[in-house]
């Protein structure tokens, strides 16, 4: 189908993050950006642009400026119109524009260079900002301003001069005026090309000026007002892409601290908590802390998005007369979703602090309790043992034990005296798993179980011979009991450190 319109022309503009361009030289946007400076050259652009340079040259990082740099730009007379492309660096961004211009009354879209995006269709939103179509012409009227309540459709047909074939989708979504004496429409996306924006820009039959002003030359420093506004507006449609990849984390992040703060509660509820569920609180509230840290970095990444959202706004707003309003609605639902994930994860943040603090003085009240009723165990079994050895020694009093059972006696209190300390920091009050006392660990519980299983095979040999049961006793036989004791000992002690092992990780 013929373009209607008079010097029909088609803008592309494909937006990268500057960071993914000049960093790394093998990232895909660098790759995009080098292949359609390549295909530049096979098309043969080979004229000058001004005095900007006809070989692209990239400098290795971004300095962050906001001045505009043209980093490489090549023209391409045609019989009656001209093709150019510019590559640019401004604030954070590397630009790709072209034009493709016609003075032909009469022509197709189809005409026209569109390829210059099929480098860019399989890049991710890490390495693409925002790539759009723009067509532009001059219309038959004079004015082309909409009227009021007309809708797109009607306003395109009456000042267009027709619907034209901008390929499928339906008729226009949406239209404004960014000056006085222009008009863009909003068109559905195309399947076909992997731009993700379309517009048509129209001006009125004697303001031909205005068009290359806002749409390729500026008349001031800089790139031109439409192409500044696209930019911001790009990324404003960036953001909004990042935060719907990012919700299901976001919100995902608050479920998991929500259910481990429940848990949590859970745990710690009651007057008499057993142990177990006081250790495995407390390794809740390690993890609690872990989550914690990525809450306050999700919340300190929302609020900077939130920021740079107003900002973008603000520009929007500074730079044209009127708003899109399809990008009016992208930065409302934007900051609006950003502001309540910020409320969100605000909440989140403020339930795991507090239960935290809570949670956490309820473990220590409860382990100190537990620590200072087990010291009180063990001063009071340690004291008695004493208590009675200082009376029977004070007395005079000679113990009824055989000359047998005295030497393992005497070695079995020797190691309660010594592993009751032991046990009591170290198992009962719930020591966590370490690799540095864990020989210790088997070490005083094999020094347990030998002298129980000496005093215990002691007691057999003198019971058998008080009551006149054949007992053969040899050395041997003790040495193996004591080893046997041992070694049940040390398993019972390595049993332990497995499930505190298993507890830790």
């Amino acid at each position: 189908m013929t373009v209607l319109l008079r010097h029909p022309a088609l803008v592309v503009h494909a937006f990268l993050p500057a960071a993914r361009v000049l960093g790394p030289t093998d990232s895909p946007a660098r790759r995009a950006l080098d292949d359609i400076w390549a295909r530049m050259r096979a098309a043969g652009y080979r004229d000058r642009m001004g005095s900007w340079p006809t070989e692209l040259v990239l400098p290795a990082a971004d300095d962050g400026q906001d001045t505009l740099t043209v980093l490489g730009a090549a023209a391409k007379p045609t019989v009656d119109g001209s093709r150019e492309l510019l590559v640019y660096r401004v604030r954070g961004v590397i630009g790709v524009s072209t034009v493709d211009a016609t003075r032909r009354e009469r022509t197709s879209w189809a005409d026209f260079d569109h390829g210059w995006l099929a480098e860019l269709g399989h890049l991710d939103r890490t390495d693409l900002i925002d790539t759009v179509l723009v067509h532009s012409g001059l219309s038959p009227r004079r004015s082309v301003r909409s009227r009021p309540s007309e809708p797109p459709a009607e306003s395109c047909r009456r000042l267009a001069g027709g619907p034209p074939d901008l390929g499928p989708g339906g008729p226009p979504r949406s239209c404004w005026h960014p000056t006085e004496g222009m008009t863009v429409w909003e068109l559905p996306r195309d399947p076909g090309t992997p731009a993700s924006r379309r517009l048509l820009a129209v001006a009125g039959a004697d303001d031909e000026q205005i068009l290359d002003e806002w749409l390729w030359t500026s008349s001031s420093p800089g790139l031109p007002p439409f192409t500044r506004y696209l930019i911001q507006a790009g990324k404003l449609r960036y953001h909004r892409a990042v935060l719907r990849r990012d919700l299901p984390r976001l919100r995902g992040t608050v479920q998991d601290v929500g259910r481990l703060c429940d848990r949590l509660d859970a745990m710690l509820h009651g007057a008499d908590v057993p142990l177990e569920r006081i250790l495995e609180a407390n390794r809740k509230l390690a993890d609690l802390g872990t989550r914690q840290k990525g809450l306050i970095e999700q919340l300190s990444d929302v609020r900077a998005m939130t920021g740079t959202v107003e900002i973008i706004r603000r520009n929007l707003d500074a730079i044209v007369d009127q708003v899109s309003p399809t990008d009016h609605e992208t930065a409302d639902w934007t900051l609006d979703q950003l502001r309540a994930e910020e409320r969100y994860l605000s909440a989140a943040q403020l339930k795991a602090a507090e239960l935290g603090r809570l949670a956490t003085s309820t473990v220590s009240t409860r382990l100190e309790e537990r620590k200072a009723n087990l010291t009180l165990f063990q001063t009071v079994a340690l004291g008695s043992v004493l208590m009675a050895l200082a009376a029977i020694q004070s007395l005079g009093y000679k113990v009824p034990l055989t000359g047998r059972l005295q030497a393992p006696t005497i070695f079995l209190l020797a190691a309660v005296a010594l592993t009751l300390p032991w046990a009591v920091v170290r198992w009962l009050r719930g020591a966590p798993y370490h690799r540095r006392w864990a020989v210790v660990d088997v070490a005083f519980a094999a020094l347990m179980g030998a002298a129980a299983a000496w005093f215990a095979r002691s007691f057999i040999v003198w019971w058998c011979t008080a009551f006149r049961f054949r007992w053969d006793w040899s050395v041997a036989v003790t040495v193996g009991a004591a080893t046997a004791g041992a070694a049940v000992g040390a398993g019972i002690a390595l049993l332990r450190l497995r499930q505190l092992r298993k507890s830790s990780t």
